[in-house]
């Protein structure tokens, strides 16, 4: 190929890769949080020479290292490898990543794929980057906020690592929100919007072991005085304590089986195994197998309780 025209290919292929990357910049608003002085002069210079200097890893580097918890499991002993940030370096790094998406937001206005600037992209793209690395070092030095949160949330239903798990999407969520410029602390804004969201967590569980309680016991209550008038109270009482324990002793697929194969959903009655084997993308026997399962653990639950109920096996298929 003459070099003429491998320049020209070359060229063609670079313009078609600024474009998409133009086009991807121009895809999604840039959120950030103002303050007046990101319009001061020669603000823009003091905040690339604090991250040549690496300003936060630096600072971070020499501080003092909490030590970690009695009862955090192991795989979180990384988090306390992070130091805390003091108040300053904390609102440094805020100041600095809000910048840093004003700034790229300024830049990326100017964007045309049409007529592709390369250098603008590589300067927006470079603004970007500054901002998620900053934001990234500002959560990493709070996850241990999260478990210290999720520790006093733990119960049946909710365990500790989807509660962290959950609490970190929370953290990164408040980072992106938190303004800097008020004065406050980050550990207490993001404690509040963690504390929100589990809060919100754990009253839907109870509404929903509630309702499942609660159904079952009707439902299971009047299958014992079809069967038994006389008996019929006594059932409901024991049915109702082993229910109780119910979410203790199923998994989420089992209680999902009990509670449409008996029609404790509320919906049009009991489900058949076949929608229930489409629902939950395995075979109408496999649905009938762990059927069974739930109701044997059940059924051992009762014997270690020292119940002896008459829990119904089986529902029209």
């Amino acid at each position: 190929m003459p070099k003429s025209s491998a320049a020209k290919t070359g060229k063609k292929k670079r313009r078609n890769v600024g474009k998409k990357r133009a086009e991807q910049l121009l895809l999604h608003e840039i959120d950030f949080i103002h303050n007046a002085e990101f319009e001061q002069s020669g603000f823009a210079d003091e905040v690339l020479e604090a991250n040549e200097r690496g300003e936060l890893a630096e600072e971070t580097r020499s501080a003092r290292r909490p030590k970690r918890p009695n009862g955090v499991p192991a795989y979180f002993a990384s988090l306390y490898e992070t130091p805390l940030l003091t108040p300053e370096q904390e609102r440094r790094a805020f100041r600095r990543m809000n910048f840093a998406k004003f700034r790229a937001n300024a830049l990326r206005s100017n964007l045309d794929p049409a007529a592709v600037d390369l250098d603008l992209v590589r300067e927006v793209e470079f603004w970007l980057r500054v901002a998620n690395e900053t934001r990234d070092a500002i959560v990493e030095a709070n996850l241990r906020l999260v478990v210290s949160i999720a520790r006093r949330f733990v119960n049946g239903r909710d365990g500790f690592d989807d509660l962290v798990s959950e609490g970190n999407m929370v953290l990164m969520q408040a980072a992106e929100k938190f303004d800097y410029g008020r004065g406050f602390r980050f550990s207490t804004y993001a404690t509040h919007a963690i504390q929100r969201t589990y809060y919100r967590r754990v009253a839907k569980s109870q509404k929903q072991s509630q309702r499942f309680v609660t159904g079952s016991g009707e439902v299971l209550a009047d299958t014992a005085e079809e069967a038994a008038p006389d008996q019929a109270p006594a059932n409901a009482r024991i049915i109702r304590t082993i229910l109780d324990h119910a979410e203790e002793t199923l998994d989420s697929r089992e209680l999902v089986i009990l509670s449409a194969r008996f029609g404790l959903e509320k919906s049009n009655g009991p489900e058949t195994l076949q929608v229930l084997a489409d629902r939950l993308g395995v075979c109408k026997e496999r649905v009938r197998q762990l059927q069974i399962r739930a109701v044997d653990k059940l059924r051992e639950l009762a014997d270690g309780l020292g119940l002896s109920p008459e829990l119904p096996s089986t529902v029209p298929a």
